[in-house]
Protein backbone atom coordinates (compact mmCIF):
# COMPACT_ATOMS: atom_id res chain seq x y z
CA UNK A 1 0.00 0.00 0.00
CA UNK A 2 1.10 3.42 -0.91
CA UNK A 3 3.15 2.41 -3.46
CA UNK A 4 3.30 3.92 -7.08
CA UNK A 5 4.23 1.25 -9.85
CA UNK A 6 5.88 2.69 -13.10
CA UNK A 7 6.00 0.97 -15.95
CA UNK A 8 8.75 2.52 -18.18
CA UNK A 9 10.16 1.58 -22.04
CA UNK A 10 12.26 3.12 -24.75
CA UNK A 11 12.14 2.88 -28.21
CA UNK A 12 14.54 2.84 -31.22
CA UNK A 13 13.94 2.57 -34.71
CA UNK A 14 17.52 2.14 -36.45
CA UNK A 15 15.90 2.92 -40.28
CA UNK A 16 15.22 6.09 -39.09
CA UNK A 17 17.17 7.08 -35.88
CA UNK A 18 13.83 8.11 -34.45
CA UNK A 19 14.09 7.34 -30.11
CA UNK A 20 11.33 7.48 -27.88
CA UNK A 21 9.86 6.48 -24.91
CA UNK A 22 6.71 6.13 -22.76
CA UNK A 23 5.56 5.35 -19.22
CA UNK A 24 3.01 4.86 -17.12
CA UNK A 25 2.41 5.14 -13.26
CA UNK A 26 -0.92 3.08 -11.43
CA UNK A 27 -1.39 2.65 -8.02
CA UNK A 28 -1.74 -0.15 -5.83
CA UNK A 29 -4.85 -1.59 -7.46
CA UNK A 30 -3.71 -0.84 -10.91
CA UNK A 31 -5.84 2.44 -11.29
CA UNK A 32 -4.18 4.53 -13.93
CA UNK A 33 -2.68 7.62 -12.55
CA UNK A 34 -0.60 9.37 -15.25
CA UNK A 35 0.96 8.52 -18.56
CA UNK A 36 3.44 9.89 -20.77
CA UNK A 37 5.33 9.84 -24.00
CA UNK A 38 8.33 11.59 -25.66
CA UNK A 39 10.02 11.87 -28.69
CA UNK A 40 14.05 12.18 -27.86
CA UNK A 41 17.16 12.63 -29.23
CA UNK A 42 19.11 9.50 -28.53
CA UNK A 43 20.28 7.55 -30.68
CA UNK A 44 20.89 3.29 -29.62
CA UNK A 45 18.81 1.71 -27.70
CA UNK A 46 20.52 1.39 -24.97
CA UNK A 47 20.21 5.14 -23.96
CA UNK A 48 16.47 5.50 -25.11
CA UNK A 49 15.90 2.45 -22.24
CA UNK A 50 17.72 4.27 -19.81
CA UNK A 51 16.09 7.63 -20.48
CA UNK A 52 13.00 6.27 -19.91
CA UNK A 53 14.06 4.94 -16.54
CA UNK A 54 15.47 9.08 -15.94
CA UNK A 55 11.99 10.08 -17.36
CA UNK A 56 10.14 7.73 -15.40
CA UNK A 57 12.06 8.99 -12.34
CA UNK A 58 11.74 12.89 -13.17
CA UNK A 59 7.73 12.62 -13.40
CA UNK A 60 7.32 10.47 -10.52
CA UNK A 61 9.16 12.89 -8.42
CA UNK A 62 7.57 15.89 -10.02
CA UNK A 63 4.36 14.37 -9.24
CA UNK A 64 5.45 13.59 -5.41
CA UNK A 65 4.96 10.09 -5.14
CA UNK A 66 6.84 8.96 -2.21
CA UNK A 67 6.82 5.71 -3.17
CA UNK A 68 7.78 4.40 -6.52
CA UNK A 69 8.87 0.89 -8.21
CA UNK A 70 10.33 1.51 -11.58
CA UNK A 71 9.98 -1.39 -13.56
CA UNK A 72 11.78 -1.63 -17.18
CA UNK A 73 12.01 -4.51 -19.35
CA UNK A 74 15.68 -2.96 -20.34
CA UNK A 75 18.16 -5.58 -17.90
CA UNK A 76 20.87 -3.83 -18.92
CA UNK A 77 19.66 -0.31 -18.26
CA UNK A 78 18.30 -1.09 -14.68
CA UNK A 79 22.23 -2.66 -13.87
CA UNK A 80 23.46 0.36 -15.68
CA UNK A 81 21.25 2.86 -13.19
CA UNK A 82 21.30 0.25 -9.91
CA UNK A 83 24.88 0.69 -10.21
CA UNK A 84 25.15 -3.05 -11.28
CA UNK A 85 27.40 -2.61 -14.49
CA UNK A 86 29.08 0.22 -16.07
CA UNK A 87 29.68 2.24 -19.47
CA UNK A 88 32.29 3.97 -21.36
CA UNK A 89 29.86 6.04 -23.04
CA UNK A 90 30.09 9.75 -22.00
CA UNK A 91 26.44 10.82 -23.05
CA UNK A 92 25.20 7.07 -21.67
CA UNK A 93 27.37 7.89 -18.30
CA UNK A 94 25.60 11.18 -17.93
CA UNK A 95 22.37 10.14 -18.32
CA UNK A 96 22.83 7.12 -15.66
CA UNK A 97 24.37 10.05 -13.43
CA UNK A 98 21.15 11.80 -14.06
CA UNK A 99 18.92 8.58 -12.95
CA UNK A 100 21.22 8.08 -9.91
CA UNK A 101 20.40 11.53 -8.60
CA UNK A 102 16.82 10.95 -8.92
CA UNK A 103 17.05 7.51 -6.94
CA UNK A 104 19.23 9.53 -4.01
CA UNK A 105 16.68 11.66 -3.60
CA UNK A 106 14.46 11.89 0.09
CA UNK A 107 12.02 9.05 -1.39
CA UNK A 108 11.46 5.13 -1.45
CA UNK A 109 12.43 3.87 -4.53
CA UNK A 110 12.94 0.37 -6.63
CA UNK A 111 14.05 -0.08 -10.29
CA UNK A 112 13.51 -3.56 -11.32
CA UNK A 113 13.78 -5.65 -14.80
CA UNK A 114 10.79 -7.52 -16.03
CA UNK A 115 9.31 -9.30 -18.94
CA UNK A 116 8.58 -7.45 -22.38
CA UNK A 117 5.33 -9.22 -21.69
CA UNK A 118 4.95 -7.25 -18.56
CA UNK A 119 5.84 -4.35 -20.01
CA UNK A 120 3.11 -3.62 -23.10
CA UNK A 121 1.37 -0.48 -22.02
CA UNK A 122 4.79 1.54 -21.41
CA UNK A 123 5.90 0.06 -25.00
CA UNK A 124 2.66 1.41 -26.63
CA UNK A 125 3.40 4.86 -25.00
CA UNK A 126 6.68 4.85 -26.25
CA UNK A 127 6.05 3.44 -29.97
CA UNK A 128 3.11 6.62 -29.89
CA UNK A 129 6.35 8.82 -29.47
CA UNK A 130 7.42 8.35 -32.88
CA UNK A 131 4.89 10.33 -34.13
CA UNK A 132 6.04 13.61 -32.34
CA UNK A 133 8.79 15.91 -33.15
CA UNK A 134 12.02 15.59 -31.12
CA UNK A 135 11.15 17.35 -27.66
CA UNK A 136 7.86 16.46 -27.61
CA UNK A 137 6.31 15.35 -24.55
CA UNK A 138 2.67 14.11 -24.06
CA UNK A 139 0.99 13.39 -21.08
CA UNK A 140 -2.18 11.55 -20.52
CA UNK A 141 -4.56 11.83 -17.38
CA UNK A 142 -6.29 9.07 -18.70
CA UNK A 143 -5.14 6.28 -20.91
CA UNK A 144 -4.79 7.01 -24.41
CA UNK A 145 -7.32 4.47 -26.92
CA UNK A 146 -4.32 2.45 -28.10
CA UNK A 147 -3.29 1.66 -24.94
CA UNK A 148 -6.95 0.37 -23.79
CA UNK A 149 -6.50 -3.27 -25.44
CA UNK A 150 -3.21 -3.85 -23.25
CA UNK A 151 -5.15 -2.41 -19.97
CA UNK A 152 -7.14 -5.54 -19.57
CA UNK A 153 -5.79 -7.28 -16.20
CA UNK A 154 -5.02 -3.47 -14.92
CA UNK A 155 -1.29 -4.57 -12.71
CA UNK A 156 0.71 -5.58 -15.79
CA UNK A 157 0.03 -4.46 -18.80
CA UNK A 158 -0.24 -8.13 -20.01
CA UNK A 159 -3.11 -9.37 -21.88
CA UNK A 160 -5.43 -12.96 -20.82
Amino acid sequence: MGWVKCNVDGSFLPDNSSAGCGGVCRDAQGKWLYGFAQRIDYYDNTKAETFAIYKGLAEAWRLDYKKVIIESDSESAVDLVNQRSSTSDWGLGLLVNQAREYVNKDWEVLILYISRDYNKVADKLASLSHEFQVGELREYEDPPQPCIYYLSDGVSGKRR
